[in-house]
């Protein structure tokens, strides 16, 4: 059932009289509720054979031990049920589970029970919720993301942890987090179908939502924090993903991640990284960047200069397909020298509010007659000191 009427069905449940229900056991009705206790032990009990469960947005604060009845289960649905704080430890008995999302509960920590479930492809959690009463046993600090509990799921193919917060334990999860993702088979077979770390401030509209009949999620990095620098644990593993850089204060190009971390991305997006004055720089890339990049969007990057400084590989940028700049108020010219000969695949170009920006092909430089052969859009919006294309004029 789509998500909008599963939300629907929902509301007109809680809507409902108490005395318009009736239950029913065994064939027939039955005319007293039976007692709590009877219900925890019994709930599940007799379907062994229900593959989805989807208790998104309910008012749930636990699950019942009778889940572990639940052998056949493959999809189970906990996001939005902010008053579910824990996890039975029967869960580890649903061995044909392979979409769990515990994203947006009362659940402080990934449960180490996770670890058994190692037919789960696909796993989203978010470490969001109350963060600011940490949860403790015996007095103890709870770790937020055990050891190995990621490493143990030889079968996971999506990934997703959101962690907004900016603090020592967040660095400490991404790390952890990094490294049992690495060790993972999946990821050397290229069967790791999306990782998608979420660090720091994210826009809730930028996240995508997840389709469990086409796994539409694509394999994504995003880092927005201020405070440290990209780990290596990350760097790792950013060459089997697509890239995002978001809010982040250090770096002031994307050369100094080193060309054999950047060679395979497909889709990278850097956004609101003050210091950023170009993407690739030759003078410190040895190496080709950037060989396979199909998407390339440049947002709020008060210091964008250029695209490319200094000399580049020839192999750069040559299967991109598709540019957006916006809001880089210091870009002058957005091909430099011999760029735009790079760019034979590229088919759609965006610029944006650009204010310095006064031309796309930089003057003087002799431009192929056969360059751009397919670009297909192009659109300029707000640069008011624009004043060339190209001045060569056997460019067609």
């Amino acid at each position: 059932m789509p998500l909008f009427l599963r939300c629907m069905a929902l509301k007109i449940m809680y809507q409902e009289e108490k005395d318009s229900k009736f239950l029913v056991g065994d064939g027939e009705e039955i005319e007293e509720q039976p007692l709590e206790e009877e219900w925890e032990e019994s709930f599940f009990e007799y379907m062994c054979d229900l593959r989805v469960l989807d208790l998104y947005d309910t008012r749930i604060i636990s699950l019942t031990s009778s889940i572990s009845s639940l052998i056949n289960l493959r999809v189970l649905y906990l996001n939005n049920c902010s008053e579910l704080v824990e996890l039975p430890p029967e869960l580890e008995k649903l061995k044909s589970l392979e979409i769990l999302d515990l994203r947006c509960t009362g659940i402080l920590t990934l449960p180490e029970q996770l670890a058994q479930l190692t037919g789960l492809k696909c796993l989203r959690v978010s470490f969001k919720q109350n963060f600011g009463c940490p949860s403790h046993i015996n007095g103890q600090q709870e770790e937020m993301n055990p050891s190995n509990v990621i490493a143990s799921l030889s079968s996971l193919q999506e990934l997703s942890i959101d962690v907004n917060f900016k603090n020592q334990i967040c660095n400490q999860i991404v790390d952890r987090v990094a490294e049992e993702v690495a060790s993972l088979e999946a990821l050397t077979s290229n069967r790791f179908r999306s990782f998608r770390i979420l660090v720091g401030n994210q826009k809730a509209d930028n996240f995508l939502g997840f389709d469990f009949f086409g796994y539409t999620a694509e394999r994504d990095l995003r880092f927005s924090v201020v405070e440290e620098d990209i780990t290596f644990a990350l760097l790792k593993i950013i060459k089997l993903l697509s890239f995002e850089l978001i809010g982040h204060h250090h770096a002031n190009n994307l050369s100094v991640f080193g060309t054999d971390y950047l060679k395979e991305v497909e889709a990278c997006t850097i956004e609101e990284c003050n210091e950023i004055e170009s993407i690739i720089d030759g003078g410190i890339a040895t190496g080709v960047s950037f060989e396979f990049l199909q998407k390339l969007h440049l947002i709020n990057l008060p210091r964008l200069v250029s695209i490319c400084k200094g000399s580049i590989e020839s192999r750069c940028l040559t299967k991109l397909t598709t540019l957006t700049l916006k809001s880089c108020p210091k870009l002058k010219c957005l091909f430099p020298g011999d760029m735009v000969q790079l760019l034979c695949h590229l088919q759609d170009l965006q610029v944006e509010d650009c204010s310095a920006n006064k031309e796309i092909i930089e003057d003087g430089i002799i431009v192929q007659s056969e360059a751009l052969p397919r670009l297909k859009h192009m659109e300029l919006c707000n640069l008011p000191r624009l004043f060339s294309v190209c001045e060569d004029a056997s460019f067609e």
